[in-house]
């Protein structure tokens, strides 16, 4: 049991703006010419990574925030030095005044994701077998292949483009992140990696391969993220799902639980 009060929010929000700003050390160092960057805005983190991609969002804004703070317009004004538009993911913890201060200015709401925890201790080892499925470190001569395979996982169908490919290629070079395989019958079928921060194993980019859904690689790349992090003295698990999705339901049946509702704020200079 685990209270979500504001303490925690900060917590986790400040866990996901540190591996924001190191995805943008890292980015800028692989790819000089995406023009990378960041800056840290009243205990949050702005990232720019080039115009299309995902990545380019900021997060944790407002999470360390008094009347002093103009922080909407220091969030602003490191997007328009970049020539770009403005994407906010909006912890509901963050002060009432700063809420009102993105709708006058006209940000439109386009997306939720709840963002999920869970304790995790010595007692929550999980070794649940999946028929079929294998799950390992993966090692860096596999990291190119698993990084087209995860993102496959995402894009079901069409031409993969070398700005997804890219996004992985820097989660994989991050010094907390470590990258997770999954193969099905013996073939790759998909991959996860997860942030170990601050005692904090934060999960994110699991995908499956649409022709090997249902047999129980999601949920083991869940598991196996999990007892990595209890082998590095983790007291806690976070991700980010998006509300009603098979993602999300296969977190809540192992034990993670809702602790707030993230909005993805835009505006368009």
């Amino acid at each position: 049991m685990f209270l979500t009060d504001h303490a925690l929010a900060r917590r986790l929000e400040g866990i996901q703006s540190q591996v924001a700003a190191e995805y943008a050390q890292i980015h800028s160092q692989l790819f000089p010419k995406s023009g990378a960057t960041f800056e840290t805005i009243a205990g949050g983190t702005a990232v720019f990574a080039g115009h299309r991609s995902p990545m380019t969002q900021a997060v944790g804004i407002g999470m360390n925030w008094s009347d002093d703070d103009d922080a909407v317009t220091h969030l602003e004004n490191f997007y328009r030095r970049q020539n770009s538009s403005v994407s906010i993911e909006v912890c509901p913890h963050i002060d009432r005044s700063l809420i009102n201060e993105f709708a006058t200015r006209g940000y439109k709401l386009i997306e939720q994701t709840n963002t999920l925890a869970r304790p995790l201790s010595q007692r929550d080892w999980n070794i649940t077998p999946f028929n079929g499925v294998l799950v390992r470190r993966a090692k860096l001569n596999e990291f190119d292949q698993l990084t087209r395979t995860i993102a496959r996982g995402f894009i079901p169908e069409g031409e993969i483009e070398q700005l997804m490919l890219d996004v992985f290629t820097t989660f994989f070079n991050q010094p907390t992140v470590v990258a997770f395989l999954a193969e099905v019958d013996g073939q790759l079928a998909g991959g996860g990696v997860v942030a170990i921060v601050d005692r904090v194993a934060s999960l994110f980019s699991t995908s499956v391969i649409k022709k090997f859904r249902g047999r129980g690689a999601h949920s083991a790349l869940i598991q196996a993220r999990l007892n990595f992090g209890i082998e590095k003295g983790c007291n806690f698990a976070l991700v980010s799902a998006i509300p009603g999705s098979v993602s999300h339901l296969n977190l809540e049946r192992q034990d993670f639980r809702i602790v707030y509702t993230r909005s993805k704020l835009f505006r368009e200079f």
